[in-house]
Formats: structure tokens, C-alpha cells, sequence
């Protein structure tokens, strides 16, 4: 059993990880600012097979150098070491990249980009000081390669987030610290996007089993991912993307 924080543990992508990981018998620590989601959370992993057992919530402030450094102090007092970061952060918004104000510029960059900046900044040290290492698993999407029309923010908010995980991996330099990303090259069927979802979206539990993968392997054997050294692609299972055709 590794202990795993996945901070964005709550989210669409994110809560589908936890289950996952709770499956395959690891300790998964998810920290949140909102009680509401957590709460959702353990409600929707409680009575599963996973259950709830090794499901560790905290409520924090995962998005600021200072919040971030108070749960990595709790966590290694109450829980130890971390042997996998797993950050499956981000938004979304929607509009035209010359019509963003500078603080809508601001905004988005803070949610999509900055939280990945602050998360690596405290978090992978613990990785790189504790004996045995870690590793790191940052989780992505297809706009860092696609500009979304309409979208532009995220997608350059997405092609920087891989560029950190990137130079990330290249500056440090202890063998025991593995840096990958899973880019998720296509749009993600989650609870709350399965109204809309067409049938050759990628489902958020698809991306939990890739990830448990990774979390055991540093590589995954599914067929819908192609590995380019540290960076995994996932995109819809060819059998899907040739039905919809």
C-alpha cells in the first residue's frame, strides 16, 4: 500500500483517481478548502468496494504557498511520508483570448497554472528528502497540443502546466524521483458532464485505472495511451474513435 495525495481530489477527473486508488488498496489523502466537497466525496466512496477505509480528508487551502505548507506539516505529522503527488488541478472558461481583461488573464492562470506551480513548490521536496524518493504524477490535458477555439486561456494555461512538469523532471536530479504526466488528449466524460458527453469521450474512471497503472509501474499497458518518455497520452480507445466516425 503507497500513501497518495491527489490534490483536486474532488473534482470531476480527480474524484474518479480517488476511487481508483482506493481500489487498488493505497491510502489516498485529499485535501480541499470546501467541507461540502469532501463530505461528497466520502459519501461516494463509503458502501463501494474501495470503501472509505483509507480515505484521509483534510480540509485546506492547497492553492496557497502558505495553506499548501501547513497541510504538508500536518501530513507528515499525523500520516508521515507521501510516496506519490498526484495534482489533478484546474477549470475552465470559456471566451475570445483578446477579450480577457488582464484580471480575467490573472484569474485563470491563478486556478489553472499557478496551483501547479504552488503544489510542485512545496510538495515535491518532501519527495526528494524522504529515502526511497516518490513520484510525481501531474495530470493534463489535450489543449497544451490543440488550441481550444474559444478557450484560449486554458490552452495555453495547459501547454505551460506540461512545460512545469517538463522542467520539473530535468532539474532533479535523484533517480528516485520519478516526474511523469498523463495528458488526457480529449474531452472527459465526469458525473457532472455525462448529460453532455458523446460516446467517444474518455471517462473520468478510464483515467483512474491509467493512473493506478503509473502509481504501480512509472508505464501503463492500455492501449489507448502512447508513452513519449515522462509524458503518457491518453486518448479514446481506437475502437470507440472508429465507431463514431
Amino acid at each position: 500500500m503507497k500513501q497518495i495525495m491527489v490534490a483536486g481530489g474532488t473534482g470531476g477527473v480527480g474524484e474518479a483517481i480517488v476511487r481508483a486508488l482506493l481500489a487498488a488498496e493505497h491510502r489516498v489523502i485529499v485535501p480541499s478548502r470546501s467541507a461540502a466537497k469532501l463530505e461528497r466525496l466520502r459519501r461516494d466512496v463509503e458502501g463501494t468496494p474501495a470503501g472509505s477505509g483509507n480515505l484521509v480528508t483534510l480540509t485546506g487551502e492547497i492553492g496557497t504557498v502558505d495553506g499548501a505548507h501547513t497541510l504538508r506539516e500536518r501530513i507528515a505529522r499525523e500520516f508521515g511520508r507521501l510516496d506519490v503527488l498526484i495534482p489533478s488541478l484546474g477549470g475552465w472558461w470559456e471566451g475570445g483570448l483578446l477579450d480577457a481583461t488582464p484580471a480575467i488573464w490573472d484569474t485563470v492562470m491563478d486556478e489553472m497554472l499557478r496551483t501547479h506551480y504552488v503544489f510542485a513548490h512545496v510538495f515535491v521536496p518532501v519527495l526528494c528528502a524522504q529515502l526511497g524518493g516518490g513520484r510525481y504524477i501531474g495530470i493534463g490535458g489535450g489543449a497544451a497540443y490543440h488550441p481550444i477555439h474559444r478557450s484560449s486561456l486554458v490552452s495555453i494555461a495547459a501547454a505551460a502546466q506540461l512545460m512545469l512538469t517538463r522542467a520539473l523532471r530535468l532539474e532533479i536530479e535523484d533517480p528516485a524521483v520519478d516526474v511523469l504526466e498523463l495528458v488526457v488528449d480529449g474531452p472527459v466524460r465526469t458525473r457532472d458532464s455525462a448529460h453532455l458527453a458523446a460516446p467517444d469521450w474518455i471517462t473520468a474512471d478510464d483515467v483512474g485505472r491509467v493512473v493506478v497503472e503509473l502509481v504501480a509501474h512509472g508505464r501503463t499497458s492500455d492501449p489507448a495511451t502512447h508513452a513519449s518518455g515522462p509524458i503518457v497520452r491518453m486518448r479514446p480507445p481506437a475502437h470507440i474513435r472508429s465507431a463514431v466516425r
